[in-house]
């Protein structure tokens, strides 16, 4: 991997590190009414005693119930993947679990979401397939998800009253995210989409047979959106999905009493956990340091604060939950590793 990537991930999370623990005063600074170190650091965010005394009251049947879910919605998430990889070449769900947890490892040890690049590997070789169809694949999944959120985000609009600037951000990416998904359906659909004014722009020699070739490849990953079928089961399980997520959400908020200890939470913690599921999912898609440190734990504690949850509390809450998928990712994710022969080394070295 090269030194700049990775120095560029960790500054993401060390960013994020610094705004979890300390509240810059940059006004103050501007006016010359106190030091650069009184700005930066005069003012912490946390009392870690508090943060502490969160962590030790957490009830840990509901923790537990929380923990177990992450392999039962894991494994629908790779038979999923394994449905939209189908028109590509058969992929068992059992392998697709297994290269999952292996992506999760490796988001765990690595920055920038090495775990993506880790399942594009793995299921080339395994499918003998190009690398370009490979990740049209994991496009197509990631597209699936996000266009998922963005609709679960709509109809909580109309139930919670999320930040207008969160809402406006959302819509744009919607609309982005709306038109790629349409290009990517054109391409997955059409017999031959390189016909008519295509076939004669990428006919030019300025494009060149390799990547004419490449987009070829890559177009056969989104070979699924051709049949209703694969659509059907791709719908019904990510529906699924989301129910698990946010039974694992509500899970947690009862694990540290917070569905009958703060309001908003109490008067529908379905809702906040569907709020909060789509807070975190953002957080967990920013590229930074292994696991997402620092990024996660300010953007969860920020949605938490959506619901009035003090910064201890929320801090406590967070760290708890990120541990928790962490150890699910490196346990479960070294036994998948185990299992297919890949070996540390090998994640070292992913093309980036």
């Amino acid at each position: 991997m090269k030194r700049g990537r990775i120095a560029l991930g960790l500054g993401v999370s060390l960013f994020f590190v610094y705004l979890t623990l300390y509240a810059p005063d940059i006004g103050n600074l501007l006016h010359g009414r106190c030091s650069l170190s009184a700005a930066l650091f005069g003012h912490p965010r946390l009392d870690f005693s508090q943060v502490w005394r969160s962590i030790s009251g957490v009830r840990l049947l509901p923790l537990l119930l929380a923990f177990l879910i992450n392999p039962l919605h894991l494994y629908i998430r790779g038979h999923r993947w394994s449905v939209l990889v189908q028109p590509s070449g058969r992929l068992r769900a059992i392998d697709s679990f297994g290269f999952h947890l292996i992506g999760y490892l490796a988001n765990a040890v690595l920055p920038l979401k090495a775990g993506e690049i880790a399942r594009i590997m793995l299921l080339a070789e395994r499918l003998k397939i190009s690398r370009s169809t490979a990740l049209a694949t994991v496009i197509l999944e990631r597209m699936v998800d996000l266009l998922s959120l963005l609709f679960i985000l709509g109809l909580v609009y109309f139930i919670f009253p999320i930040p207008q600037r969160f809402t406006e951000a959302a819509l744009v990416v919607g609309i982005f995210s709306t038109i790629a998904f349409a290009i990517l359906a054109y391409f997955g659909i059409a017999r031959k989409p390189f016909s008519g004014w295509l076939g004669r722009l990428f006919g030019r020699k300025l494009f060149g047979r390799r990547l004419r070739r490449f987009l070829t490849r890559f177009i056969e990953g989104f070979a699924a959106l051709r049949s209703t079928h694969h659509l059907g089961i791709v719908l019904f399980e990510t529906i699924g999905l989301y129910i698990l997520y946010t039974m694992q959400m509500y899970l947690m908020l009862l694990s540290f009493n917070f569905t009958s200890e703060y309001p908003l939470i109490v008067i529908s913690p379905i809702v906040a956990s569907i709020v909060l599921l789509v807070i975190d999912s953002i957080a967990i898609a920013v590229p930074s340091a292994p696991s997402a440190v620092g990024t996660f734990h300010a953007i969860a504690i920020f949605g938490l604060s959506l619901f009035d949850v003090p910064t201890d509390p929320a801090a406590g809450f967070v760290i708890v939950q990120h541990a928790l998928g962490v150890v699910f990712s490196l346990v479960f994710g070294l036994a998948a590793m185990w299992r297919e022969g890949v070996k540390i080394s090998e994640l070292k070295n992913l093309p980036q």
